[in-house]
């Protein structure tokens, strides 16, 4: 039960991190007034930040568990 309670855990975080990141990214990046070239340049490097990020976070959230149980 303990693995289920810390799965859930890690997809919390994972869920409110990427909620938090869309809400956030997409409200500064629409209040730029930029040109619609650049809002996709920029959205691009948005996504590959938050894989980066997402990824660091799972890993670390992963790890602690694995070094509980290990």
């Amino acid at each position: 039960m303990a693995n289920r309670k810390y799965a859930s855990k890690i997809m919390g975080a994972y869920l409110v991190f990427g909620i938090l990141w869309i809400l956030l990214s997409d409200t500064f990046v629409g209040s730029l007034g930029l040109d619609i070239k650049t809002v996709v340049l920029i959205g691009v490097i948005k996504g590959w930040v938050y894989v980066v990020l997402s990824a660091l976070l799972i890993y670390l959230l992963s790890d602690r568990y694995i070094g509980k149980i290990a």
